[in-house]
């Protein structure tokens, strides 16, 4: 028998990945009826894809848009209770706002429906985990992205699926 040691080690099947890439970011889209001389910012509620609750379970997902993975990023520390993260963030999320001109804003006010919410996945509670992420190449970079699977809906499916993703979007690009 060979043991790894210093690797992570699970159980469970399902599978929470994050691809931080090295590239351009993409602006957080504001409803156009948000003032630009606002000094708190509602996150979810300014932005166009204002959801408020979030399920990340295990079916095969993959996530780029940024509102999404800000959530993502979001929950996974609330839920933790990574106040400095969470901090972490908000100084990052106001840093990307003025630079698209909010330039008034001091206070993010999160407003996620945390009992509606989940992340379903063991290492949540685990802090040797590899990945940060409150990255902003994470949540902001265009090539950033969340994936979610697990093994037991066909690893096959989920490869194949992802290869003829990766081809379409290689070939458009």
């Amino acid at each position: 028998m060979k043991i790894r040691l210093g690797a992570f080690q699970t159980n469970s099947s399902s599978m929470h990945s994050i691809v931080v890439g090295d590239d351009r970011y993409g602006d957080l889209e504001v409803k156009k009826e948000v003032s630009k001389n606002v000094t708190v910012f509602k996150i979810p509620t300014y932005l166009e894809d204002d959801r408020k609750d979030f399920a990340f379970d295990w079916g095969y997902e993959e996530y780029t848009d940024i509102p999404t993975k800000l959530a993502y990023s979001y929950l996974w520390n609330s839920f933790r209770d990574r106040k400095d993260r969470i901090q972490y963030l908000e100084l990052l999320v106001i840093a990307k706002l003025r630079t698209q001109g909010y330039s008034k804003v001091k206070e993010i006010r999160w407003e996620y429906d945390l009992d509606a919410s989940s992340i379903d996945h063991q290492s949540l509670y685990d802090d040797n985990l590899g990945y940060d992420t409150v990255d902003p190449n994470f949540i902001f970079g265009i090539s950033g992205r969340l994936v979610i699977s697990n093994d037991n809906i066909g690893p096959n499916v989920d490869l194949m699926e992802a290869f003829y993703k990766v081809k379409e979007e290689l070939e458009n690009s």
